[in-house]
């Protein structure tokens, strides 16, 4: 889920929980509204808000009162408000206004500053030094300093705090392999000064791995936060009126349906050009009508559904764009399941005609892939090719004796199109090899609530992919690892082999070991690659689409024409 991954990505990823306590209590209700403006708030009821993307909307009320509004779309619903747990990309779409992190990523695999001025790694590439930038507040009009950092970190280091975000910790001194801190205090995050901050490694490792993980990392107020126990930090009103440093000032959301964000108007890295976005879930169906009748801006997650990006591209209101991606859909096979053997797993992943899913799907929008490393990245491996033998799956499933009177749980998140349409195609795939599925259709949370405990035998889900093959590593160990591998796998092993070497030349090699592997072992049934379909509304000037992929949009820097 990045990835955010994510999870894209993932497109993916994961549920929060404390340990000794519940998951943070539901901060969603009807309604929720700031303190600073709740008073004067007029409730919408869910009917209202949402009954078609062409009604009422909050869009259309701002606009009226002479506020300029962004109203940008999702296919999907965010899990909470709670940051220190990305549950999938749609989360982090709503955490990405409010939060910042040290840097971001491009799309074509650089990075850029976002709290951070600069970095510099030391010659052994054991220690990388942050200096941040100038102006930072904290939207309550705190100061932003170095201790923020520190405090962050140790927060998402707590072992008594039960966090997806751990995963990108593993790297640091002073933790172990999952992120969590070997003694309390004991994480490699240090003040140099109010404005330096220094990432302490256990061992020699390649610095774009590290500022590839510390870019999905969000910064809380740390300092005043760290006193608060474990219970506090997992109860909602912690996180009902989220507080960062920034471009958007959380306003109030509907349930599942929208959030919306002011225009922080002393933002340090320029303050948005217009004075409110609204974040709202729209089916895929109905995103090209929004986009069409203005009542929508762009989509922020998984671009225009393809069956429509035709249509969009002969619309006069809109600017089109088809961009090479990373971004990729998997099937998830369940390992945990005894009959889900290395054997079996094979045979599934080779029955799936990639493909013909890529030119029905698709219309040449992606290519057909057997790993997560596709051919753009300049760590593909050519000699990893992607199967498809229908004999040769039958004949597998035979000598692994799989059961084939029982009917594989195929568990499908709803909300976007070419992924339900996808799973169909697979299941009848499998079907021509002998195996029956059953297709369960369920929200985005509830799909992933089912592969966080088991419960599906298959599952379609996406990624956002990176230039980085570290980042499949989030998918093969701890909260994200879907397919329940077992922790301490081959793949793993690769992976932290490459990222102890620092150059090209040494880490290449691994990577392509890495990929043969991955095709054999097939705890993932990697499927294609998705182009990002952009689509927004020409009164928006300064967007980037080519770094849409890695869910870095800058919305701060777009322009809103009268």
């Amino acid at each position: 889920m990045k990835k955010k991954v994510l999870a894209a990505f993932l497109m993916a990823a994961m549920t929060i929980s404390m340990v000794g306590c519940s998951k943070p209590a539901d901060t969603k209700t009807s309604e929720t509204k700031s303190s600073s403006t709740a008073s004067s708030a007029t409730k919408t009821s869910s009917a209202e808000a949402t009954s078609s993307v062409g009604k009422t909307s909050s869009a259309s009320t701002t606009e009226q009162s002479g506020e300029k509004t962004v109203v940008a779309a999702m296919p999907g619903k965010w899990s909470d408000l709670y940051p220190m747990g990305e549950d999938s990309h749609y989360d982090n779409i709503i955490f990405d206004q409010v939060y910042d992190s040290l840097v971001k990523l491009n799309g074509d695999g650089s990075y850029q500053g976002e709290l951070a001025e600069s970095w510099e790694v030391n010659k052994e590439s054991t220690e990388l030094t942050f200096k941040l930038k100038s102006g930072i507040k904290w939207h309550n009009g705190d100061e932003f300093s170095a201790n923020d950092i520190v405090e962050s970190f140790k927060i998402y280091s707590n072992p008594d705090i039960k966090t997806t975000s751990r995963y990108y910790l593993r790297y640091l001194d002073g933790c172990d392999e999952s992120g969590v801190e070997t003694k309390k205090g004991s994480i490699g995050v240090t003040a140099k000064s109010d404005n330096e901050v220094v990432f302490k490694f256990k061992k020699p490792t390649f610095v774009d791995t590290v500022l590839d993980d510390l870019s999905h990392v969000y910064i809380v107020e740390g300092t005043k936060l760290k006193d608060k126990s474990a219970e506090e930090l997992g109860k909602a009103e912690t996180w009902a009126n989220p507080n960062g440093t920034g471009a958007f000032i959380y306003d109030s959301m509907v349930d599942g349906e929208r959030v919306e964000f002011k225009a922080n108007k002393e933002y340090y890295n320029g303050a948005p050009d217009f004075d409110k976005l609204v974040i709202r879930v729209v089916d895929s169906a109905n995103l090209l009508a929004g986009l069409m009748n203005g009542e929508i801006d762009t989509v922020l997650y998984g671009g225009v559904p393809l069956d429509d990006f035709k249509l969009a591209k002969e619309q006069e209101n809109l600017v089109t764009e088809s961009v090479k991606s990373q971004g990729y859909q998997l099937l998830i096979f369940n390992c945990s399941k005894k009959y889900m053997s290395e054997k079996v797993r094979q045979a599934l992943s080779m029955a799936i005609d990639r493909k013909s899913l890529v030119e029905q799907l698709l219309q040449g929008e992606g290519e057909p892939i057997i790993t997560p490393i596709s051919s753009i990245n300049p760590y593909y491996n050519p000699d990893v090719k992607v199967w498809y033998d229908v004999n040769q799956a039958k004949k597998q499933l035979e000598e692994a004796k799989f059961p084939f009177d029982k009917t594989l749980k195929f568990y499908v998140p709803t909300g976007n199109s070419m992924r339900e349409k996808a799973a169909a195609i697979i299941a009848e795939n499998l079907k021509a090899v002998g195996v029956k599925t059953e297709i369960v259709q369920v929200d985005f949370p509830a799909f992933m609530e089912a592969a966080k405990k088991g419960d599906e035998d298959l599952g379609i889900v996406g990624s956002g992919g990176s230039l980085n093959p570290s980042e499949s590593s989030e998918m093969l160990t701890g909260a994200f690892n879907l397919c329940k591998i077992e922790e301490n796998n081959k793949l793993i092993k690769l992976l932290k082999k490459g990222d102890s070497l620092l150059t090209m030349e040494e880490r290449k090699p691994v990577f392509d070991e890495f990929q043969v592997e991955m095709k054999k072992i097939s705890p993932y049934g990697y499927l294609f690659t998705t182009n990002s379909l952009v689509a927004y509304n020409k009164r928006l000037s300064g967007v980037k689409p080519e770094n849409f992929s890695t869910f870095n949009w800058e919305i701060h820097t777009w322009k809103v024409s009268e």
